[in-house]
């Protein structure tokens, strides 16, 4: 079966989401296009998006985050300066394999936040314990199907 998605194109309003708290999948980089699997995503402020700001201090159990034309992404703090610091912008998370926080930097030209149909809003996160959250990762591995129509949507 295909899986389905709901789309919500952020237009470089990602700013309005925090992933300090949440944990994140492994990273994948295709192209120019960075796609990272985040459970526990925090909404924060409102935006442009009328499902987003209906739902301000919220948590997204699980979501993909796409970052679009990327220039560059590093997890290492001294090279992260070498970004230009009106394009550098800063996100991170708890691996969820190693239970460690961790932030990276990235610059790039335009993101979004891929939500599936089965998405749950919350205004406590679903889980704090690691295994709960190691478990919303692997249960939303990326198949070849999904990936196809996630780079695909990139595209258009």
């Amino acid at each position: 079966m295909k899986n389905r998605l709901s789309m919500y194109h952020i237009n470089n309003e990602i700013s309005t989401v925090n992933s300090s708290e949440s944990y994140l999948g492994n990273v994948l980089m295709i192209n120019q296009c960075v796609i990272i699997p985040y459970a526990n995503l925090l909404i924060m402020e409102s935006g442009k998006d009328d499902l987003f700001n209906q739902n301000i201090n919220s948590f997204i159990n699980f979501c993909y985050v796409v970052f679009e034309e990327v220039e560059i992404i590093t997890f290492d703090y001294e090279y992260s300066r070498l970004i230009n610091p009106e394009r550098r912008e800063c996100y991170g998370g708890v691996h969820y394999l190693n239970n460690l926080y961790s932030e990276f930097w990235i610059s790039y030209k335009s993101a979004k936040i891929i939500l599936k149909e089965d998405m749950v809003f919350s205004k406590m996160p679903l889980s704090f314990s690691r295994s709960d959250n190691e478990k919303i990762i692997r249960e939303n591995v990326m198949d070849n199907d999904l990936l196809s129509e996630i780079i695909n949507s990139t595209i258009s």
